[in-house]
């Protein structure tokens, strides 16, 4: 019996609920850390069983599309970094027997009940950049976009903020196994200008590991002394692909223009009483 097979007695009508308990949970577990800004890393970021059907049902790569060609791509054009949206057009693109699955998946990550407990989690750097009381930031309207994210050798980002009007950033990872550890997102602060003439204006001080079933997740923040620099070294040859959920949420819609910027969508609250 296949993977996806043995793992398709999951309770899809379930999932969603099971989804929102487990990360009130674990991220209420999770030690916090607020240097050099608001993070913290969880795992397991989904129930076992749960991470066994995903990796079963990771969607055929020719569906997903590049990200940003013009950006991320190797000297012969190849897209490095190719993306597929967790929206209602691509799950008519997916295989039948996993699309419900990742509808469910889906209907968690973009619930308000999602956001009510990573947004509590890190309510002091939220607050700062919504401008309101940290005790305020839960109720706080968001909008959101969650996507599957190939990252391919030859891919790196340099650090930055993720800017305005995002808020938080949730990355979950999703290896097979514990053996690229290194492949994981790195932290940084801005050392300066002077030190930037040198190469060395940034410095990595924490790197979320590649772990399995794991996600890192921070507040986004461009203010003085707590701007949120993340990013990503060279993914070497022979690394593989880097697979992930990213999912963003922002402080107001964010048109879709096409390349790295899709379009954001409210929070839905129909998981709310379901899981108070």
């Amino acid at each position: 019996m296949s993977a996806l097979s043995h793992a398709s007695t999951l309770s899809l009508e379930e999932l969603p609920r099971r989804l929102i308990e487990h990360w009130r949970k674990v991220v209420a577990e999770a030690p916090l850390s607020n240097e050099p800004f608001g993070n913290f890393w969880i795992q397991p970021a989904f129930p076992e069983d749960v991470y066994e059907r995903l990796l079963a049902s990771m969607p055929d790569p020719g569906l997903y599309n590049p990200l940003n060609p013009k950006r991320w791509a190797r000297a012969d054009g190849t897209s490095t970094r190719d993306q597929l949206t967790l929206t209602d057009a691509n799950f008519g693109r997916m295989e039948p027997e996993t699309e419900g699955f990742w509808r469910a998946v889906a209907h968690a990550l973009t619930s308000d009940a999602a956001k009510r407990i990573f947004f509590a989690k890190l309510r002091d750097d939220v607050g700062l950049r919504l401008g309101v009381p940290a005790d305020e930031v839960e109720d706080a309207d968001a909008w959101v976009q969650a996507m599957l994210v190939r990252d391919i050798e030859d891919y790196r980002i340099k650090p930055h903020t993720d800017g305005f009007p995002r808020v938080v950033t949730l990355m979950f990872y999703l290896p097979e196994d514990d053996s690229r550890l290194d492949l994981g997102t790195s932290v940084y602060v801005d050392k300066g200008r002077v030190m930037g003439l040198a190469g060395k204006r940034f410095k990595e001080v924490d790197r979320f590991p590649f772990r399995r079933n794991s996600a890192g997740v921070f507040a986004v923040n461009d203010l003085p002394q707590r701007r949120s620099f993340h990013g990503r070294e060279l993914i070497s040859q022979g690394s593989g692909v880097r697979n992930s959920i990213i999912q963003v949420w922002t402080s107001q819609f964010q048109p879709g223009k096409g390349g790295a910027r899709q379009e954001t969508f409210p929070c839905h609250h129909e998981l709310d009483r379901e899981t108070a």
